[in-house]
């Protein structure tokens, strides 16, 4: 029988949610970056604006689903969303930002 998780990567705009799934996953990953049209465009040029996903095989049974929030504010509605039924949640942070 397969078994399937999901762990959540959350954090601030440039802490690397993407980056850690890109790293991490079997398959090339579904991200949903757009141009930034914001403040957010003094940090870097292009936003996660809905999700990022990916996958991690552990083994022949197991699966781990790996979803990146936003992390613009005005996106928060994807947080419930993305959390729902998730294993784990993997907080990620800019040191270089106070």
């Amino acid at each position: 029988m397969r078994e399937d998780n999901k762990i959540i990567f959350t954090g601030p705009v440039g802490a690397g949610k993407t980056s850690a799934i890109s790293a991490l996953s079997d398959t090339p990953i579904i991200a949903t970056d757009a141009a930034a049209s914001d403040m957010t465009l003094n940090r870097k040029g292009y936003t996660t604006v809905a999700m990022d996903y990916g996958t991690l095989n552990l083994d022949a049974q197991t699966k781990v689903h790996l979803y990146g929030t936003p992390g613009q504010e005005r996106f928060d509605f994807m947080w419930d969303i993305l959390t729902t039924g998730g294993l784990g949640l993997i907080l990620m942070l800019d040191n270089t930002r106070p």
